[in-house]
């Protein structure tokens, strides 16, 4: 993010060091992390969205117990500024979101993660055969270890009826119908399907829907006061997306809540892994501390080759420990990242088409702020696997 200078000249060097003794400060005192990233952003972000024709970013981090700080720049659409209050929707961002739903439900005795989804959603799946299914589990579906082949979620127009049910049956298009690549619990790959399916389960255990489920279990309780999962959020509430060009592309929205529809902001977006670590370091929170852990931790235990927990993934190459989500939507970049050792979370989204050139360097810094602090109790462990009984029946 620094101003670039040739790799071998002394200006080089000097800026080198000058960036590895002002993040070495950064690290010492939560106060000082903060406004490192905060001059990051300011330096760097409003110079990158001119030049890729980005409308607009918002940004937002909180280090320790501290509340989120937010930052934005641009507007969020021609002649309305964005600001930190500006609701996005935020497609795969919901997941891990979603994640949390399933383990408030864990939690309350509703679900079990090691339950044969059969159980839940039934056999009526086109081009998926029964058996398959008694082989997959919540815990799979949360891991993208099921064996799912990657579907996009569809996205319709405000006007357009559809339904999950709709998606998973191929009437909004084939390209929607879940469809195994492999055998369930023998390698992971990510894919969306997985929570069209985990939704499907959910609704279908609780005979609720997943919005109002969300709401009530997550949502509220964790303080996400501009978060939703409407199926149609009204598109004055939101920034809208824009193609390479920096035009406005039309609203839309999706049945599929559980793996895109959340609308969100940056804030509720730190604020929601603020919940996570707390949960997960014993000191409160939504979730208990066992089930907490498990979204900061490989999964399914099984598989030691798996980078993904339950709601997150871990990205190769970084220098400390990190857990991750980002969003690709037409018009839409965005991302989360949970760094438990230094108690550090950072979330950014951009309303253009290039947004990951503005993202990436950002999550580079936090992750080079974060190795500086050092690792903590929360440093996520690979637990024995432990397999729960199914409820006897559904909850009325």
């Amino acid at each position: 993010m620094e101003r670039l200078t040739p790799a071998t000249s002394p200006e080089h060097d000097a800026a080198n060091a000058r960036q590895s003794l002002v993040n070495t400060i950064a690290a010492i005192h939560p106060q000082l992390v903060g406004w490192r990233i905060a001059d990051a952003l300011r330096r760097n972000v409003p110079s990158q969205l001119k030049a890729l024709r980005i409308p607009g970013a918002q940004f937002a981090w909180a280090i320790g117990d501290r509340p989120p700080r937010s930052w934005c720049a641009g507007d969020a659409s021609r002649g309305r500024p964005l600001s930190a209050a500006t609701r996005f929707r935020v497609a795969s961002l919901s997941k891990p979101l979603a994640a949390m739903v399933t383990l408030r439900l864990v939690d309350l005795g509703l679900l079990s993660l090691d339950e044969p989804v059969r159980n839940l959603i039934g056999d009526d799946l086109p081009g998926v055969l029964p058996g398959v299914l008694d082989r997959v589990t919540p815990r799979l579906l949360l891991c993208h270890a099921a064996g799912f082949a990657e579907r996009h979620a569809p996205h319709l127009v405000p006007d357009a009826g559809g339904t999950l049910e709709d998606a998973i049956h191929g009437r909004l298009g084939e390209q929607f119908i879940p469809s195994p690549e492999f055998e369930p619990g023998t390698a992971t790959k990510y894919a969306g399907t997985n929570y069209v399916l985990l939704q499907r389960a959910i609704e279908r255990r609780t005979g609720r829907g997943f919005g109002d489920l969300a709401a009530e279990l997550v949502l509220k309780p964790a303080g996400l006061p501009s978060s939703s999962f409407e199926p149609h959020a009204a598109a004055s509430l939101a920034g809208v997306e824009h193609d390479r060009e920096g035009k406005p592309m039309p609203h839309q929205w999706t049945p599929c809540q559980a793996s895109s529809g959340l609308t969100t902001t940056a804030s509720d977006l730190v604020q929601f892994g603020r919940e996570v670590l707390r949960s997960a370091g014993g000191r409160g929170g939504v979730l208990p501390q066992n089930l907490a852990r498990l979204m900061l931790s490989p999964q399914p235990a099984v598989l030691p080759s798996s980078t993904f927990t339950l709601g997150f993934s871990i990205p190769p190459r970084q220098n400390t420990l990190c857990l991750s989500q980002g969003s690709v939507r037409p018009g839409l970049r965005g991302v989360l990242r949970l760094f438990p050792g230094a108690n550090l979370v950072f979330a950014g989204l951009v309303n253009g088409e290039t947004g990951d050139e503005v993202l990436r360097p950002l999550c580079g810094l936090c992750s080079d702020i974060a190795s500086r602090i050092g690792p903590s109790a929360l440093t996520p462990h690979r637990p024995t696997p432990q397999r729960e009984a199914a409820p006897s029946s559904p909850p009325p």
